[in-house]
């Protein structure tokens, strides 16, 4: 994942690790300009004096969080100065002080069970919790999610101007003026927020690069084109221009794409409650997308009559809980496992097993190549917990053991080749004294409570510490 290329609009590629790192390094440096610009030199703020919160969605694997740790630190920030909070637990956090704000006769009790919806720009994140004592909460069901939110639409409004003025004139804006096309996402997201103030039709500015590309493929603008009945039939009776730059748009088409959307998210929130049976108290809706006046009203008419808590400036709620996130200790006491974690391992070959699976050691002794469960799938893991396994190294000679890490959605798993069975990075445990051979013995402890995996290892009759490093970036 660290040689992944992201390709730009304009067809020019960089590493995805070095285009992370240089926005948090930028967002990193402009806060500490920002503060050491009325400090004396011998006051100055360092990177090292601040906790740098790194927010990053629930669905996301632990390749993904391990990448941002990674362009956090070559962005210059030490694993010792980081926290990564996932989004929706960051919201939660500011949503619940909202909610007992607002509804001083219905402050959030303890045992109260509430959802959180993270309507972001390309994911959507569903989390539920249950208020614990000291305003702390511990998960009751696995983080889920789906690639839906703002950019979704956007996609959605593409593919219609597309039919409007072609999709070769659209890619080509996009390759040619990626800031003007970004200009005319922006005007749309002013719509989405305000759609329901707009009266029969809506407004985006298309601006004036878009009209010379489109010239140069058909000799006219786009106003003139919709004079001169070169546009669609079918298409006009829903949209037109009003000027030379600004396409008045029926609102229900956008509305249309809106509530499309709406359904991928309502799929994914149905399906959960009817797996769980969960009563819920209510709903904290955040995230940008979630500045729609449609998708709230969607939303309030799902829940009804459970109340639906949407912050002030949702955009800014993940920003604004995770200050609050990292003011706190481990404000998740505990949370539910989203996939079965296990290491390729090595046991006896038993009866049942498939002789596919059995190979010899080096004194003939007749071996399983086995999958050995950390964690299930759906298991609550109280923050702090660890979970402890003891390893020997197979030759008196190994200077390391590795170990593969696996995981699956699978709650029983028993072999790492079976279908649905994903290898996802490895664990290495420096063993470079030999002494002993294969009676040596590791503790290997697995942090799974947190909101990524954590490894220690140690010598359990000496204490010595071991080098222990999860690399899910290389497979």
């Amino acid at each position: 994942m660290e040689g992944f290329q992201l390709k730009a609009a304009n067809g020019k590629s960089m590493q995805a690790l070095e285009v992370f790192s240089s926005a948090i390094s930028f967002l990193k440096q402009h806060l500490l300009d920002a503060i050491n610009i009325t400090r004396l030199d011998d006051d100055r703020l360092e990177a090292n004096d601040v906790l740098w919160v790194l927010t990053v969605p629930a669905i996301w694997s632990e390749k993904s969080k391990h990448f941002m740790i990674a362009a956090a630190k070559k962005a210059g920030i030490d694993k010792a100065d980081l926290c990564i909070a996932l989004e929706p637990e960051c919201a939660a956090i500011l949503g619940n002080k909202l909610y007992s704000n607002k509804n001083s006769s219905e402050v959030a009790k303890v045992g109260a069970k509430y959802m959180v919806i993270d309507l972001g720009g390309g994911t959507c994140d569903i989390v539920v919790h249950e208020l614990l004592e000291n305003g702390d909460a511990k998960e009751i069901e696995r983080a889920i999610g789906t690639d839906a939110g703002g950019t979704t639409v956007d996609k959605k409004f593409q593919e219609y101007l597309g039919k409007i003025l072609t999709m070769t004139v659209i890619e080509e804006m996009k390759a040619k003026y990626p800031a003007d096309w970004k200009n005319i996402e922006r005007d749309l997201e002013l719509v989405k927020k305000s759609l329901n103030d707009c009266r029969g039709s809506a407004i985006v500015t298309l601006t004036s690069c878009l009209d010379k590309v489109y010239m140069a493929f058909n000799s006219i603008c786009i106003s003139e084109a919709f004079k001169c009945n070169e546009i669609e039939q079918t298409v006009k009776e829903h949209v037109d221009m009003q000027g030379e730059h600004r396409l008045k748009i029926d609102k229900l088409i956008i509305e249309n794409m809106l509530r499309e959307v709406f359904r991928l998210v309502k799929n994914e929130i149905q399906a959960l409650l009817d797996k769980s049976e969960i009563n819920l108290d209510y709903v904290i809706l955040v995230g940008g997308f979630s500045n729609s006046s449609v998708i709230l009203k969607e939303m309030e008419d799902h829940f009804n009559p459970i109340p639906v808590v949407r912050p002030h400036e949702a955009e800014l709620a993940v920003l604004r809980g995770a200050v609050l996130y990292g003011l706190r200790k481990n404000p998740i006491r505990s949370r539910i496992s989203r996939k079965t974690y296990g290491y390729r391992t090595k046991r006896k070959f038993e009866d049942g097993d498939p002789e596919c699976q059995s190979y010899y050691d080096d004194e003939k002794s007749k071996l399983c190549d086995a999958f050995e469960t950390i964690v299930t799938i759906g298991e609550s893991v109280k923050t702090g917990d660890k979970v402890t396994q003891y390893y020997r190294p197979v030759n008196a000679n190994q200077t390391a053991i590795l170990l593969n890490v696996y995981s699956s959605e699978k709650k029983n798993v028993k072999y790492c080749n079976e279908e649905g069975v994903d290898k996802v990075g490895t664990l290495l445990v420096d063993m470079p004294d030999t002494t002993g051979g294969k009676d040596r013995k590791v503790k290997i402890e697995i942090s799974f409570g947190k909101t990524y995996m954590q490894v220690e290892a140690t010598d359990p009759n000496s204490g010595k510490v071991f080098n222990a490093t999860f690399d899910f970036l290389c497979k």
